[in-house]
């Protein structure tokens, strides 16, 4: 009885769901695509109670994207790295009802350019892919509202300043929303530190040269042994959704995340690229048993970008 009751459950209308604002050239992260044969790249964060947040390290780099053969992966001659990053106030139009899943960062980079990175929380397994399909996607919201633009549009829709979208080719992504968490949570749901002092414990990943397994211990000290500071080349990001709050989505039931990011130039103006994460399963607790999550995203560029 119980399995018909499950198959009686009506499947979402995917064409219904409204895709974030940036799309990406690959459905998986640089780091996914460069240890294809590993058994599994998905990493823990927490959601803690009481309105305390746990801030999870994020390295993001940026490369061409016009190097022969490239995907992201290697090419360090060619990877752009970041100075500084800080947080904003949004000044790329983004709907209000997925404002709670967005962050703006304004990134200084040592070549001496900056730009804008967009950040989303999404679901991990990708809306839909226009590259391969060439099927329509859901209709993109009209920038600066919640509600749909009128007619449908190819997937591979950016945003600029003025509130133009841009068609491009690639996969899109459903944000994770306020309005899919069945437990009543509220607030934002993504977060960036407000200051920097002593780094906490931060799971062994790709970051610190670990293999981001469970039982690798979490680490808080400089390979000196002194304590480890925030490095304000990084960014920290806290996720206050738990993947088991919100409703599945697609037809694997899918409850795990990623960031994805999407980056512009100075002024908002022109989208240089995009990237996501690996995924992100988040976890309701009163502690970080595992420490913060450690995260590198890369975003492949447009190769006529000057810098």
């Amino acid at each position: 009885a119980a399995a018909a009751a499950a198959a009686a459950e009506p499947e979402e209308d995917v064409s219904a769901l409204i895709p974030c604002l940036v799309t990406t050239q690959h459905p998986n992260g640089f780091v996914e695509r460069g240890e294809p044969g590993k058994e599994t790249h998905e990493v823990r964060a927490y959601k803690l109670g009481k309105k305390k947040r746990s801030y999870n390290q994020v390295e993001l780099t940026m490369n061409r994207a016009a190097i022969p053969g490239s995907d992201g992966v290697g090419e360090e001659a060619e990877t752009l790295n970041i100075y500084e990053a800080t947080e904003r106030a949004f000044s790329i139009d983004v709907p209000k009802d997925m404002r709670d899943s967005a962050l703006e960062y304004e990134l200084k980079l040592y070549n001496g350019a900056t730009v804008r990175a967009l950040i989303f929380l999404v679901y991990s397994e990708p809306l839909s892919n226009a590259s391969s399909t060439g099927a329509p996607a859901a209709a993109a919201p009209a920038a600066g509202g919640g509600g749909k633009s009128s007619g449908m549009h190819r997937a591979g829709l950016t945003a600029n300043a003025q509130g133009g979208l841009v068609d491009r080719a690639g996969f899109t992504w459903l944000p994770v929303t306020r309005g899919r968490c069945a437990r009543g949570c509220s607030g934002p749901i993504l977060s960036a530190i407000q200051r920097f002092g002593k780094q906490g414990r931060t799971q062994k990943g790709p970051v610190d040269g670990g293999d981001g397994k469970d039982d690798a211990p979490p680490t808080a000290k400089a390979p000196d042994g002194s304590d480890k500071w925030k490095d304000a080349r990084n960014l920290f990001i806290s996720i206050d959704e738990a993947s088991n709050h919100v409703a599945a989505f697609g037809p694997n039931k899918c409850k795990v995340f990623r960031l994805l990011f999407g980056v512009f130039t100075e002024d908002g103006n022109d989208f240089l690229g995009s990237g996501v994460s690996g995924p992100i399963r988040v976890l309701a607790n009163n502690d970080v048993p595992k420490g913060a999550a450690c995260l590198r995203i890369r975003c492949a560029l447009e190769e006529d970008w000057a810098g």
